[in-house]
């Protein structure tokens, strides 16, 4: 691509109509990422949010040292919780070091966007310690969504190194006094076949919120 024309995707990345931006982004895939990069840090610096929410997800596309360099700085300033919760989502393109910047995010950042977003990608395509030390945290956070998220996340850990360990976090969850906790415990618990799952969700059956005893009939268990 010559300049001039690579010049025209940088104007084009600002466009305001949506699908035009889109479609930079889109052709900037499939660049070389020495090409594609330095135009997309230009547009993570960008005053309009959204331009720069543009760029984060455009760097997610190129996995290299120099991206996570941009997102590094644009975590350390950026304001805007939708940004950073596209940067999360582009992170874990970056392999091991991604997980590990992730999870410094979520420790960092209590916003319930971008902490479920972290959850969300992680659960997606991680199953290591990192995962269940972040997961930890969001059994703690005072957001129900967020603490949701984070019980669902420990269905994840079946058939792992870390099975026990989060069977044991979800029975502590499973006796919480608030009902949406244990009914999300109750979903987690029946992706495991551990008897203390099973006797869990038998006791879960009788509990006083009917979407409770919902979910933990879903398991099948006698």
């Amino acid at each position: 691509m010559d300049a001039q024309r690579l010049a025209e995707v940088e104007q084009q990345l600002r466009s305001p109509a949506l699908n035009l931006r889109v479609a930079a982004v889109n052709l900037l895939a499939q660049l070389d990422s020495g090409v594609a990069v330095p135009v997309l840090a230009r547009l993570a610096e960008d005053p309009d949010f959204l331009y720069r929410r543009m760029a984060v997800m455009g760097l997610g596309n190129h996995p290299v040292a120099a991206s996570l360099e941009v997102l590094e700085s644009l975590l350390l300033a950026e304001e805007d919780s939708n940004v950073v919760a596209e940067a999360a989502n582009s992170l874990m393109e970056f392999g091991e070091a991604g997980v590990l910047r992730l999870a410094k995010l979520f420790r960092e950042n209590d916003n319930w966007l971008v902490r479920q977003t972290v959850l969300g990608v992680m659960m997606d395509g991680d199953r290591s310690s990192t995962l269940l030390d972040v997961v930890r945290l969001g059994l703690g956070d005072p957001v129900v969504t967020t603490r949701e998220t984070a019980i669902l996340a420990l269905g994840k850990f079946v058939d792992t190194a870390f099975q026990a360990e989060a069977i044991d976090l979800l029975l502590e969850m499973a006796v919480s006094s608030q009902w949406r906790d244990r009914w999300r415990s109750a979903t987690a618990l029946c992706r495991f076949g551990d008897d203390r799952a099973k006797a869990m969700l038998g006791r879960l059956r009788s509990d006083g919120s009917h979407y409770v005893v919902a979910a933990a009939l879903e398991s099948g268990y006698d």
